[in-house]
């Protein structure tokens, strides 16, 4: 499902076909779910039909999953022009069962060899303010998983993992003893 941009790429140029396909391969994990008292996640990416939040809801409604939770990707959510906004994503239903949270930062820089331009990058290095973004995620009641991409980001995976938990921990820790740096206030 490919176009010019990410946000006409995926979900964008999707057709009934594809979210019949969608509702049905996702029905099929919830009830392998179902079956193994798991929870499962479903995880939205730039580029397929799962793609933003919207498209999520659509495919957790239409497959009518109780045993798969929305996960949220920051880079994901961002790159992406269609998604709605993050107070909007956080009011949907299906966010009540978001069970994965992914905190990987991004800079959008479009050239010849990423047309899109979307790259990852360390938790502290891109564009999204990730402060903000985890004093919302919180604000919003999640208490759950919490990861950062550690890969493909530049440097050594290890020190951007500990990094990133060293850094969570860090403003989680500022937000508690001082709260008026907390960037919701």
């Amino acid at each position: 499902l490919s176009g010019p941009t990410i946000h006409e790429r995926g979900s964008a140029k999707a057709e009934d076909r594809h979210w019949e396909r969608a509702y049905k391969i996702i029905a099929a994990f919830d009830k392998a779910c179902e079956a193994n008292n798991a929870q499962g996640s479903l995880y939205p990416q730039i580029d397929r039909l799962c793609d933003t939040p919207q498209s999520q809801a659509k495919i957790l409604e239409g497959a009518k999953a109780n045993s798969i939770g929305p996960a949220f990707c920051s880079h994901h959510w961002y790159a992406n022009k269609a998604s709605v906004e993050l107070d909007e994503a956080l009011a949907l239903p299906m966010m009540k069962k978001l069970n994965y949270v992914v905190l990987t930062n991004v800079k959008l820089k479009p050239n010849s060899y990423n047309p899109s331009g979307m790259q990852a990058v360390r938790f502290d290095e891109g564009e999204i303010d990730m402060a903000w973004m985890l004093a919302k995620i919180m604000a919003f009641g999640y208490d759950g998983p919490i990861s950062s991409q550690g890969w493909a980001i530049g440097g050594d995976p290890y020190v951007a993992c500990k990094r990133f938990v060293d850094t969570i921990n860090l403003l989680k820790k500022r937000f508690r003893e001082q709260p008026e740096l907390n960037p919701l206030i």
